[in-house]
């Protein structure tokens, strides 16, 4: 009892320490097609024509509706099977991904990511796929442990020729981290590569819990939907999307809210799941996101603390620190708050190798300057 005691505190903490957040403002713009039942994921071709589909159970189909919420066109896609559809992604030439992740007992072994030509250049009621098959590197038991169990997938997007995958954790009790994959963006069988995670918070999971994700087409923001959040992401540098500056906005209302895309660099559509239980209709919503992005541009900071790689292995990983924080005094704490290492950063380069079991830590550097942390995961 008195370690989740610690760790509450511990994580409160965390959150504390972070920037307030943000209320985002959203404008509906339109019920969606009554055979929308479940919006899972959305693209546009254009702002005005819209993909999407139903999840798992779903016809393997896309339809295509406008900005008023009137269906357009049904898009049968060949070559696949609807298993747990939960997200759409699209590539500079127009090439559509179709994420047939959706895990939610993190026990599938058939994971698999379809790739369409762009919809607006065939014509007709159907169209041929591709398969991307793909496996975790860090899962090993179908299903995990409950304390594992981060292999559910409802977010992705296509970046500089690779594609992007962000985990929805369903972990017991949650520890609040999503987890960033990336695969190859042709078809074929691969592992995956687990990049980074990022915490999104201690829940519960259909709070804070990612539910999509999308990059603006200049490649400068990224953006991570939750049921109450969007985490808007800038200034990070090639892949390393994690590193940069990041703002918490708030949504006024939760709703099931299952998918995200820009429209442009600045604005996004957004989608929610019907939910009769709750009264949720299933709509398309509008929200501007340029008093955001103008807001981060003016805070850009530098980065004083970069921990390399990570996730990692065993727990051996280098850091580069900014000369202010050198004479410091570096630990290693495990998920309680409990210190597991400690060491005196000398310079400002510091290679370090300890033996860590699987698991989310936290690297803290303290001087009279203060205290930098950063999150480190090992498997």
């Amino acid at each position: 009892m008195k370690k989740k005691s610690v760790q509450f505190a511990f994580i409160l903490n965390l959150v504390c320490a972070a920037s307030a957040a943000q209320t985002i403002n959203v404008i509906e713009k339109a019920k969606i097609p009554s055979i929308l039942t479940e919006s899972s994921g959305i693209e546009i071709t254009d702002r005005n024509h819209i993909w999407s589909h139903n999840d798992s159970g779903g016809n393997h189909e896309l339809y295509e509706f406008d900005s008023t919420g009137i269906l357009l066109r049904t898009l049968n896609i060949q070559n696949s099977t609807n298993h747990d559809w939960e997200e759409l992604a699209q590539d500079s030439a127009g090439n559509i991904y179709i994420g047939d992740f959706g895990n939610n007992n993190n026990d599938r072994n058939n994971l698999a990511i379809y790739k369409i030509s762009n919809p607006d250049l065939v014509a007709g009621t159907s169209i041929a796929s591709q398969k991307i098959k793909f496996t975790y590197p860090d899962q090993v038991d179908f299903p995990p442990g409950d304390s594992l169990k981060n292999f559910d997938m409802e977010a992705f997007f296509w970046y500089n020729h690779s594609l992007y995958l962000f985990s929805k954790n369903r972990t017991v009790p949650y520890d609040g981290f999503t987890k960033l994959y990336q695969l190859p963006e042709n078809p074929g069988t691969y592992t995956a590569v687990l990049l980074d995670s990022f915490y999104t918070g201690m829940g519960p999971f259909y709070v804070t819990s990612v539910t999509s994700a999308d990059i603006s087409p200049d490649g400068k923001f990224m953006v991570l939907l939750s049921g109450l959040h969007v985490f808007l992401f800038s200034n990070f540098s090639g892949n390393n999307f994690f590193a940069g500056n990041e703002q918490e906005l708030n949504f006024a209302e939760l709703t099931q809210k299952e998918a995200i895309v820009f429209i442009n660099d600045h604005e996004i559509y957004l989608t929610d799941e019907q939910t009769d239980t709750l009264g949720f209709t299933g709509k398309l919503y509008y929200a501007d996101l340029s008093d955001f992005i103008a807001t981060d541009i003016s805070s850009t900071e530098k980065e004083d603390f970069v921990l390399f790689p990570n996730p990692n292995h065993k727990g051996n990983f280098g850091l580069q620190i900014g000369d202010n924080f050198i004479g410091g005094d570096l630990t290693i704490l495990n998920s309680f708050g409990e210190s597991v290492f400690k060491s005196f950063v000398s310079s400002s380069s510091v290679s370090v190798s300890c033996e860590l079991s699987s698991g989310i830590y936290f690297v803290q550097i303290t001087n009279t300057e203060g205290t930098l942390q950063k999150k480190l995961m090992v498997y």
